[in-house]
């Protein structure tokens, strides 16, 4: 969030002027920034050397191939909910060994690709799917290497609808149906236990959640060895919060103690799930104000970008920072910034101090770099938006904005009479 700044009125994130890069697309668009990526994933990767770890990006944050292969090169692999998510991980260049598959509800499906690609493991959610894998993996003559995902049942303190790891969740097995079950894992035959998953939530800004979840995983750990069962991997998870609003968040060097500390006399690799944190403030969307309507109370910004590109916001009125792409007037003014959509929950800010603008000026949303595009729709029937990279210097088109030809494409309208 440091990057941005202004010279001769116009806002530049490091040496590259986003006034002149808007000029090049028709808003709004996505626009990334390669460098930050990176540097964030570098970041993990230096400190995590004292045991061998695989960093697998959560393509949930964003599923962009062009993003996805900025990391790949890096030596990052994948974190994947879905069959086709795992499809895109291996286009993009992420080895298959590199993969991990969770989530609650994993197809028959799904299953059988990921094992068919030869995926690292699977992270088991439920009693159900480990049946159900098992006997896949038996009718294909393969043996499913697997890994318990648990539910430490505890409180993270962030949005309710983003905890994964509390005693409501539908996320994880807990630790006691999980020592059941390591009990009896030899009666699952086409399954080779690997270890343990865990992952508490999202947009984390404590450290002690993880400290508090994390030994409760070492116990079940010392349970395991107990029992003679070798444990080959943890996976760590996810849920590293980032600054939208210059606030305090997690010291990552803190984190990498804590998990350095806990796993000190095990032989083991590690795994992590970064999306939020490698992807989150690597991106922005530009947009023009389209409209300046003046009411009895408000005075509203009407963008030309709305929910359905961006949805964070109105689910849980969250905070990101709104700058414009050039300075006009030196006078602040209060606004509501809002969108098009026919939705009162359509907003990006409520009263915000901002730089008087003028209808036609661009603005940019920052921190939407994670769960934009992939949780975008064409709600009012509007298009998805295309999606610029700046990467050395250049700026690349790597998504074209949806046309009405691409979104009615798949609609059949000659199946009735």
């Amino acid at each position: 969030m440091t990057n941005f700044r202004y010279t001769d009125n116009l806002l530049y994130y490091n040496d590259l002027c986003l006034f002149d890069i808007a000029k090049k697309y028709s808003t709004p668009f996505y626009c990334y920034f390669g460098n930050h990526i990176e540097n964030q994933f570098n970041a993990i990767k230096n400190l995590f050397n004292f045991k061998p770890t695989l960093i697998a990006y959560a393509l949930k944050a964003n599923s962009n191939r062009s993003l996805i292969n900025v990391l790949s090169k890096l030596g990052a692999g994948a974190d994947t909910v879905s069959g086709w998510e795992i499809r895109k991980a291996l286009d993009s260049g992420i080895l298959s060994k590199n993969i991990v598959f969770s989530g609650v509800g994993k197809s028959h499906e799904e299953i059988t690709y990921s094992l068919e690609k030869n995926i690292k493991q699977i992270n088991v959610e439920s009693i159900s799917e480990l049946r159900l894998i098992n006997n896949i993996a038996k009718n294909l003559g393969m043996i499913a290497p697997i890994s318990l995902r648990v539910n430490p049942e505890i409180d993270v303190g962030t949005h309710k609808n983003i905890i994964t790891g509390d005693e409501n969740s539908k996320f994880g097995i807990i630790f006691e149906e999980a020592k059941n079950l390591l009990v009896s894992l030899n009666q699952f035959s086409s399954l080779a236990f690997m270890g343990f998953s865990i992952h508490i939530g999202s947009q984390i800004n404590s450290i002690k959640p993880f400290k508090l979840a994390f030994s409760k995983l070492l116990e079940l750990v010392n349970f395991t060895s107990k029992l003679g069962i070798e444990i080959k991997t943890l996976d760590f998870g996810g849920g590293i919060g980032i600054s939208y609003n210059d606030a305090d968040t997690i010291n990552i060097p803190d984190y990498a103690k804590l998990i350095k500390d806990l796993t000190h006399t095990l032989n083991i690799k590690i795994i992590l799930e970064p999306g939020r944190f490698l992807i989150g403030n690597s991106g922005i969307i530009i947009a023009k104000v389209q409209y300046i309507k003046t009411t009895k109370n408000k005075k509203f910004l009407i963008l030309n970008t709305g929910m359905n590109d961006f949805i964070r916001i109105s689910l849980y009125e969250a905070y990101h920072k709104i700058l414009p792409l050039e300075i006009n007037d030196e006078h602040q003014d209060y606004y509501d910034i809002v969108g098009p959509v026919c939705e009162s929950s359509d907003f990006f800010a409520h009263n915000r101090e901002l730089n008087r603008v003028r209808e036609g000026d661009l603005v940019a949303i920052l921190g939407t770099g994670a769960y934009g595009y992939s949780m975008s729709s064409n709600y009012n029937l509007r298009p998805k938006l295309a999606e610029v990279l700046l990467q050395n210097g250049k700026d690349v088109l790597i998504r074209k904005q949806e046309t009405y030809e691409d979104y009615s494409q798949l609609e059949i309208v000659d199946g009735l009479t």
